[in-house]
């Protein structure tokens, strides 16, 4: 669990900072935004799920989280982003995420096997 937690704090810290010098370019106001709010929603809604008792809130909180990595991860895909960032970064930032989602998965899981 707590190889997870740093995991999550490693994908935005991450994500914030690979994305930094686009924030100030209005064409790509949005997708700094969108990013940066699901990364933050991977965040919240693990730490939500992580702190609820409730097997069913857990779930449902786990299940956000996941959703939400799979849309950074998705963002990370985009053909323009893909050309205009440090490859080395963004393919480590996959990783990371891509580790979150099977973590995410396994716990989801393990939790639907407990209610």
């Amino acid at each position: 669990m707590n190889e997870l937690k740093q995991l999550v704090k490693i994908q935005l810290d991450e994500l914030i900072e690979l994305i930094a010098p686009l924030e100030n370019t209005p064409s790509k106001r949005d997708f700094v935004d969108q990013v940066i709010r699901a990364s933050r929603s991977i965040s919240n809604n693990f730490n939500e799920g992580f702190g609820t008792r409730m097997i069913g809130e857990k779930l449902k909180f786990f299940d956000y989280s996941k959703r939400s990595c799979r849309e950074v991860m998705a963002m990370m895909d985009e053909k323009w982003f893909i050309k205009w960032c440090d490859s080395q970064r963004r393919v480590r930032l996959v990783e990371v995420l891509q580790m979150i989602d099977l973590q995410l998965y396994r716990m989801i899981q393990y939790w639907r096997k407990r209610r």
